[in-house]
């Protein structure tokens, strides 16, 4: 079992940075006659993406020594002109691949979330830019960056995996996005924040027969049972400290929902009121009395029926869309996204898909780690990057052969293992042990046994 998971593993990442680099360079024309550096696609690539990995501030000096490694010699200036719009084609195509040829075909198994085929975390992040870049990204507005771009992601918490990735201008707001209602898996469960709140996305959803959690944008129209209009504000006042409602959400679409609605907490409730004058700061605005009424309270919307998931649980489970945030951060400290420094536009965009192909390659190798057996540890993400990040230059060697790649990623794993995983806090549990807690469950599903096997063994080797 553990060769064949392993062999997996290999060889679609030699598959990715190798035959698919080499079949979109080609595509994109990426070799021109008049190049005087015949940089081959995948060797480019791959460079790109272990340089960026090894050292998040790598110098046109630092890439034109890895291309030497490569039996390339070329100059700094010639590794400068090599960024052009081809490079930027290769390494959007290379990252959009990634996709579907770094995923893993198993997931946990943790009882709260089997009603659901999956768990879809929507979110996103923005990465300040050069100014010059304001036409291309232009920045959200007020007194941030005039230059800014978005990273739409959609994450699977089961299996652990980005499931996709757009990035847009930073201007364009949340709500907008509609990339994730192309595709919509039935039975699937969408977590989204409240900038993706949309009556109209959430009605597609629901007819899709796919389930969605969402903080409720206040201003939405409520109707009860009969067809009339609810005070939401009224009814507040005179409400304990939690309660449920089934209503349906806006008059043009009527989506069947519960409100679950849940009084704040002195502390919860300045720090909401603080979060929310600083955010209406940012965009040189007002907040409204309404919006701070509502703000002592904490407000879900979901189409699950209560036979399904109780109200407490499904705070709980909104509680995971906190998972997507631990991506952004691993993408920005450790992946250097708020560390381009670079001037050429071509060059800054190169970097982008390089760095995150190599986030994408660091979430696809660790998967078999992610939790010890029965799930009392987890895998730390910085500290698996940091590993890797070290192991870079015998990475590097390894893609030379599938055999090659077997070794290393056996040792990887066992670094891991010894290495990389979160302390145990008692007083403070980890997510999915939050989850398991729920409902009693000791010990995670059988869907892991094949990795479980796979960890055993290479804490053997």
């Amino acid at each position: 079992m553990q060769e064949r998971i392993v062999s997996k593993i290999g060889n679609n990442v030699i598959n990715l940075l190798s035959l698919t680099a080499k079949k979109i360079g080609k595509k994109v024309d990426f070799i021109k006659r008049r190049d005087k550096a015949k940089i081959a696609p995948d060797v480019f690539s791959k460079v790109l993406i272990l340089g960026y990995l090894s050292d998040i501030k790598i110098s046109l000096h630092g890439l034109s020594q890895l291309f030497k490694q490569e039996g390339v010699k070329v100059s700094k200036q010639a590794v400068h002109e090599r960024f052009n719009p081809a490079a930027v084609e290769l390494m959007k195509g290379l990252f959009k691949e990634s996709f579907d040829q770094l995923k893993n075909a198993q997931s946990v198994v943790i009882e709260l979330l089997q009603p659901f085929s999956s768990i879809k975390i929507l979110d996103s992040s923005t990465i300040a830019l050069p100014s010059h870049m304001k036409e291309l990204y232009k920045g959200c507005g007020g007194v941030g960056p005039e230059a800014t771009l978005k990273i739409q992601t959609l994450l699977d918490y089961g299996n652990g995996q980005i499931e996709d990735i757009t990035i847009t201008d930073g201007r364009k707001n949340d709500q907008s996005f509609k990339r994730h209602l192309e595709k919509i898996e039935e039975g699937a469960l969408y977590l989204q924040d409240l900038g993706y709140f949309d009556s109209e996305s959430l009605s597609k959803l629901h007819k899709n027969k796919a389930y969605f959690i969402s903080r409720l944008f206040t201003q939405t129209a409520l109707y009860d049972i009969n067809g009339e209009r609810l005070d939401l504000a009224k009814k507040l006042q005179k409400s304990g400290r939690f309660f449920t409602i089934d209503v349906f959400l806006s008059k043009q679409h009527k989506v069947p929902v519960r409100l679950i609605i849940q009084r704040l907490s002195e502390a919860a409730m300045a720090t909401s009121i603080r979060k929310i004058r600083e955010n209406a700061r940012r965009h040189g605005k007002t907040p409204t009395k309404a919006t701070l009424n509502f703000s002592g309270w904490s407000i879900c919307v979901t189409n699950i029926p209560k036979e399904m998931l109780k109200e407490e649980q499904v705070y709980l489970l909104y509680a995971v869309r906190w998972q997507i945030e631990l991506f952004f951060k691993l993408c920005k400290k450790e992946a250097g996204f708020a560390k381009i420094r670079s001037k050429k536009t071509d060059r800054i965009l190169c970097e982008i898909y390089a760095r995150l192909i190599g986030v994408m390659l660091l979430l696809y190798m660790s998967w078999p780690v992610r939790w010890e057996v029965g799930g009392e540890h987890e895998l730390s993400f910085p500290k698996a990057y940091q590993c890797l990040r070290k192991r870079t230059a015998g990475f590097f060697k390894a893609l030379s052969s599938l055999y090659r790649l077997k070794l290393f990623l056996k040792d990887f794993l066992s670094d891991l293992q010894a290495f990389a995983m979160k302390d145990i806090k008692r007083k403070n549990p980890a997510t999915h042990q939050k989850l398991m807690a729920s409902t009693g469950q000791k010990v995670l599903g059988v869907k892991l046994a094949p990795y479980q096997k796979l960890m055993w063994d290479v804490s053997q080797t």
